[in-house]
């Protein structure tokens, strides 16, 4: 008697290479790693650097002063980075391997986003001083 051909499978066949990322995982976790990293290291000092030349940083917004002291790059960093270490630790698990890599582009993103958002806020305050005057 001859097989089914029709019947499904019994089993999903096996990845090619269960324990290794891909290329557009390793694409992902190095974007979401560099993008928060290379924001913070290079363009944070010199935001720094210019705001104290305007004047005093007590006078920059809660977010703008946040982001400007030097403990928040990792702090800012660190919930991407332990989403790539979780993906790591998911090697065998496809799919929740990507959910974590996914997740930490999401959080690279968000990290980049309050960085811009609290670099462009003392822009707003002066704005606003001008038009109430």
């Amino acid at each position: 008697m001859r097989p089914d051909p029709y019947a499904a499978p019994e089993a999903a066949p096996p990845p090619a290479h269960p324990g290794k990322l891909a290329v557009i995982e390793w694409i992902g976790s190095a974007a979401a790693v560099l993008m928060i990293m290379l924001t913070m290291t290079f363009a944070m000092p010199v935001w720094r650097t210019m705001f104290r030349e305007f004047g005093s940083l007590d006078d920059l917004p809660l977010l703008t002063r946040i982001v400007l002291v030097p403990w928040s790059i990792p702090v800012i960093t660190l919930p991407a980075v332990a989403a790539i270490a979780m993906a790591l630790r998911a090697l065998r698990r496809p799919a929740q391997r990507r959910r974590w890599i996914l997740a930490a582009v999401i959080l690279a993103c968000l990290g980049l986003a309050v960085c811009v958002v609290a670099t462009r806020l003392p822009s707003f305050m002066v704005a606003e001083k001008i038009q109430a005057e």
